[in-house]
């Protein structure tokens, strides 16, 4: 839509700009709505620095440290108790502050990266003017993009831009953490805020990208309750057990058992996120449980295979799942177990 208007004003431009030698070229529109904006669109990392100050002055951090010393890099380790200071010259408070900083940076990274791999998968599927469309119950379809962007995302391709200046916030924060960067734990502490605005930000526009992508149920209020727990899983039938985040293989399953007539023939369920993406795809999928539950299902031997893709994944699944004769099948390059990569061969060949 966009590029159609900055023809039309290209084409308008060139009939009024009579001349030789002439060359026009618009850059991207800008397309205002009915709200005043905001006085921060798109922060950086330290323009909400001091509303952060003020949030921190009045909600103080407190640590209780797990571990008194600092091991990040080569000049340590560095004893912090009783007021030490590093190598470096960091304290047990900037090193907590750094600890609590980099866990809020790897959050919004994991779910970042989720988005962006499902917003491309998207995009390729339906392409970038692919509405946005969440049903009229929704009046606000994307609260934190329009709050942190400035801007009211039409298509698959206005998130785009939200994605772009995620990840290179997600690139400033983790900067910020590496020796020799930051010497405040405040300021430390401001930087996580910022990751945690990121992170909520990026999790809202994966959710739009696989809901209006994959047709999940939205502004629907009477919804079918879910099959919850191990009892519910039906042991005469093949069972497929998906664990993880991203939803896109298990779909991808869905979609060619429902194609192919297999859909009752087969136990489909789940543990974490991807179990409930799942279910929104599929009422009749079972959610196993939560990360918890996790090496139990895996132990119990009850999926003939263990689908895996990203975040919340055991280390040691691949061994476990080897003991009780579940194949296991890893789809995501942030999770790939030191497998084989079998992407190409013949699917025959696999199944063997």
């Amino acid at each position: 839509m966009i590029d159609e208007k900055k023809i039309k004003i290209e084409k308008l431009a060139s009939k009024i700009f009579e001349a030789e030698d002439l060359t026009i070229e618009i850059g991207d529109v800008e397309e205002y709505w009915d709200e005043p904006m905001g006085p921060t669109p798109m922060p950086g990392i330290t323009d909400l620095r001091d509303w952060d100050f003020r949030l921190l002055k009045r909600y103080k951090p407190l640590y209780s440290p797990l571990c008194d010393m600092c091991c990040f890099c080569a000049y340590g380790k560095c004893d912090l108790t009783k007021d030490k200071r590093g190598a470096c010259g960091i304290n047990i408070k900037s090193q907590q502050a750094r600890v609590v900083t980099m866990e809020s940076v790897a959050g919004a990274a994991s779910h970042g990266a989720h988005a962006r791999h499902m917003l491309n998968h998207m995009i390729e599927a339906h392409g970038r003017d692919y509405p946005i469309n969440l049903g009229d119950g929704i009046l606000i379809e994307a609260p934190i993009y329009r709050t942190v962007m400035g801007i009211k995302p039409k298509t698959l391709g206005d998130l785009e831009k939200g994605m772009a200046y995620s990840e290179e916030q997600i690139t400033q924060v983790l900067a910020s953490i590496h020796p020799g960067n930051e010497g405040d734990y405040l300021d430390r502490e401001s930087k996580a805020l910022h990751a945690g605005m990121i992170d909520n930000l990026v999790m809202e526009i994966g959710d739009i990208a696989q809901t209006i992508g994959y047709k999940l149920p939205t502004s629907i209020a009477d919804m079918p309750l879910a099959d919850l727990g191990l009892g519910t899983l039906d042991r005469n039938k093949p069972i497929i057990g998906f664990i993880g985040h991203n939803v896109m293989p298990a779909v991808e399953v869905i979609e060619y058992l429902e194609g192919n007539d297999l859909i009752d023939d087969i136990d489909l369920c789940g543990i974490c996120c991807t179990a409930h993406d799942m279910q929104r795809r599929n009422p009749n999928v079972k959610i196993v449980g939560n990360l918890s539950k996790q090496m139990k299902f895996v132990k119990s031997g009850f999926a003939d295979v263990v689908v895996i893709d990203e975040q919340c994944i055991r280390e040691d699944i691949l061994k476990e799942a080897a003991q009780v004769h579940s194949a296991l099948i890893a789809t995501n390059d942030k999770m790939c177990m030191g497998l084989k990569d079998r992407t190409d061969d013949p699917v025959d060949e696999i199944v063997k």
